[in-house]
């Protein structure tokens, strides 16, 4: 079967997004299940690193850049639900979160810092094109923050480290939402019901 131009055209466009929509996933090395915004899920997808960085500890943590539609500074706490999300190989989980500014603590606060938090001694995060850039995942409260959610489908970048001291952007996290499950109606459950009972009794008229 010969292809006319026109439709020639269409399939080299298609081909052109597949490959983009590929390379994009690819790319994408955390979601965020914002279903329930009082237990937001933060999960590794397996992902490599898009670039090399080891300049930032596991107590830098890393930023979900522009992740919050308006400032949400002092808006919510940093313990975090608990989790086991791993950055670089560290061998620590992030097991704090707080609001992140673009250049102060003070100012406008759009991005999320994640982070383990001793300070005294921590590791090396160590992000690479060749492994997989986390591991794990964690939950979070953000339900003082849903106005500033984004919706399902958003995206940014994850950058190494926090504003005060910045590594290289690995990767973009992606937001997703898990649809709940479907209540059944008054009617369906009063035949499911019926179909039991009906079931029942002819199990009885068999003995």
């Amino acid at each position: 079967m010969k292809l006319n131009a026109l439709t020639k055209l269409a399939l080299v466009v298609l081909a052109g997004a597949a490959l983009k929509t590929s390379a994009y996933a690819q790319n994408v090395l955390l979601t965020v299940d914002i279903s329930n915004p009082a237990s937001v899920v933060i999960a590794a997808t397996g992902n490599n690193a898009s670039t090399n960085d080891s300049s930032k500890t596991a107590w830098d943590g890393i930023d979900l850049l522009g992740i919050f539609l308006s400032n949400v500074y002092g808006q919510f706490g940093t313990n975090a639900i608990g989790g086991t999300l791993i950055g670089g190989g560290s061998g620590q989980a992030y097991d704090f979160y707080e609001p992140d500014g673009t250049s102060g603590r003070n100012a406008n606060h759009f991005n999320l810092n994640l982070y383990e938090n001793q300070p005294g001694s921590p590791p090396i995060q160590s992000f690479s094109t060749g492994t997989s850039a986390f591991t794990g995942s964690m939950t979070i409260d953000l339900s003082s923050v849903v106005s500033a959610l984004p919706s399902s489908g958003a995206s940014g970048d994850i950058r190494a480290g926090w504003f005060g001291n910045q590594g290289a952007v690995i990767g973009q996290w992606q937001v997703v939402y898990t649809p709940p499950a479907p209540t059944p109606e008054p009617g369906t459950l009063a035949l499911a019901g019926l179909g039991g009972v009906g079931a029942w009794f002819y199990a009885r008229r068999k003995k």
